[in-house]
């Protein structure tokens, strides 16, 4: 434990943010190789030993009251099960075990000691203090090549080059009852330590050095060409970026059972037939006339389900272990590859509970005809459903519709100073009509380019235009199972594999979306034959 972090924790105890029982067992087990440290020697540093010692007794007095506040609960329990009667069932066998095998505690004091609240930098210079003193007194390296490495449970417990067996063993007694159920989780990881001077690493360079100070091959190699190895580049570029603005762009919401079960939105027109307009002429003579009031009925409950999009794969373990960048690479390109599907996923779910729309071309141009038809659409969901014009709509596209939109400005222009000023036209476009843009480089994507004519844009452009909250997304959570799962099956081909899958959908929540078929034409904003 650092020694920010021990006057951190120290300075906790007595407070509402105390610290566990195991960090101040842990903290303790510090500072009594801290006060080992500074007393130890033939000149101990007494005036740094008070100051650990009281940290100690602070944090021994802290354990002490929480162990009788625990036993006098435990008391009142056992009081008020025996005024109504209940018994408790015997403590299993495990649970006896497991407290036989817990370390005694420190016996409790006569009487309590009081916290002392003094100034922390004094417990600082007594802490440092004590780490100089263990640096000076340190052992000098061990001469075996064997380290052995604590993990799991036992991580950060052992680092000793000369642990022995019987040392390994006294570990497994100390942390096997925290290992799984399975039983499957290592504690103790032997590996053979070599010096700077045998460990390969990323540069050629030296590493032909050190092939050469041992084996000293004097060969002679002819001068003309190269005949040496060249350098090698063992990175492995992986073209793409992670990102998921569609499903960033939606209200999301966790969803712990997989799914949601809702009522489905109402419009203003749905009840129409309930408002009657009643004129005085229809008051004094009604005859046959009624005022309307039809019957509400409940409607069907709606269901969404999440689906889980699943990224697996696997690797041999010697690709995995020899040519680390490779498994780093493909790891990375796995995320980027869920990501696309995920969102291509979201796009076809919000699809199928939008109305398809389609405008048929005029030949105005790209910039014209997508800006027209967007405006269309724009008036009719807010003339539908009675929306101000300050109501956000949001407008999903492919990324690459507004290239072809800035293409088509840019075309139209009389010289290159107005180039610049496509974006801000498009922006403003957008804008004035409070229509939030929300664009994917996963819809549509374009083929892969082969040697020959460039490819074009698509012939059209497939977008949802929706009031702000029509859609919901539903967060299923992740199950992430890491990167080096192993079992029977993947040992015996020698691999290993990573695995995770998050559980996701789209929910339709409003009252209509709108998917436009927008048709992209070529790139001419060209005035009509004849006008002026």
């Amino acid at each position: 434990m650092e020694l920010s972090q021990l006057l951190e924790l120290i300075g906790r105890i007595g407070t509402d943010d105390a610290p566990t029982d195991a960090t101040l067992t842990e903290a303790r087990t510090t500072l009594s190789t801290a006060i080992s440290d500074v007393l130890g020697g033939e000149t101990p540093d007494v005036e740094a030993g008070e100051e650990i010692a009281q940290a100690i007794e602070d944090i021994d007095a802290e354990l002490a009251a929480r162990a009788e506040a625990r036993q006098q609960q435990a008391a009142r329990a056992d009081e008020l099960r025996q005024r109504v009667g209940i018994t408790l069932e015997t403590e299993t066998a495990e649970t006896e075990e497991a407290e036989e095998e817990t370390e005694p505690a420190e016996p409790e004091a006569d009487a309590p000691v009081e916290l002392r609240r003094r100034d922390p930098e004094q417990l600082r210079s007594a802490l440092s203090r004590a780490a100089v003193r263990a640096e000076a007194n340190a052992e000098p390296e061990p001469t075996s090549d064997i380290r052995a490495i604590g993990m799991g449970p036992a991580a950060g417990a052992v680092n000793d080059p000369n642990l022995t067996l019987s040392d390994a063993a006294s570990l497994f007694h100390r942390y096997n009852r925290h290992v799984g159920r399975n039983g499957r989780q290592a504690l103790v990881r032997l590996e053979k330590a070599y010096p700077e001077n045998r460990q390969f690493g990323m540069s050629v360079e030296e590493n032909t050095r050190m092939v050469a100070d041992v084996a000293d091959n004097r060969v002679i190699v002819a001068s003309g060409g190269v005949c040496g190895p060249l350098e090698a580049d063992f990175s492995h570029p992986v073209c793409g970026d992670r990102g998921r603005p569609i499903r960033d762009s939606l209200p999301a919401f966790q969803a712990d059972r997989g799914g949601l079960r809702f009522a489905p939105a109402a419009t203003v027109g749905d009840l129409t037939d309930a408002i009657t307009v009643w004129t005085a002429e229809n008051d004094e003579s009604p005859g046959v006339l009624t005022k309307a009031c039809p019957h509400v009925d409940c409607p069907d409950e709606v269901e969404a389900r999440t689906d889980a999009i699943v990224q697996c794969l696997t690797v041999g373990n010697f690709q995995a272990k020899f040519n680390p960048e490779f498994w780093r690479s493909r790891l990375d390109l796995l995320l980027i590859e869920h990501d696309r599907i995920a969102e291509q996923t979201l796009f076809a779910e919000m699809q199928a509970t939008a109305t398809d729309v389609t405008w048929a071309a005029t030949g105005g141009g790209t910039a014209k005809e997508t800006l027209r038809i967007i405006d269309r659409a724009a008036a009719g969901i807010r003339s539908r459903l009675r929306l101000d014009t300050t109501t956000q709509l949001n407008y999903v596209a492919p990324g690459w519709l507004f290239d072809a939109l800035r293409s088509s400005v840019t075309n139209a222009a009389d010289d290159l100073d107005e180039y610049s000023a496509a974006d801000s036209v498009l922006a403003g476009f957008f804008a004035g009509r409070n229509i939030n843009v929300v664009t994917s480089q996963d819809l549509q994507v374009f083929a892969p380019q082969t040697a020959g004519a460039l490819i074009n844009f698509p012939a059209t452009a497939t977008s949802i235009l929706y009031p702000e909250g029509t859609y919901l997304f539903l967060d299923g959570g992740t199950i992430d199972l890491g990167i080096e799962i192993t079992d029977s099956t993947l040992n015996e081909t020698n691999e290993r594999q990573a695995f995770a899958e998050t559980f996701e959908q789209a929910v339709f929540r409003g009252c209509e979306a709108l998917e436009i078929v927008v048709p992209i034409g070529d790139d001419c904003e060209c005035v009509a034959a004849g006008s002026a």
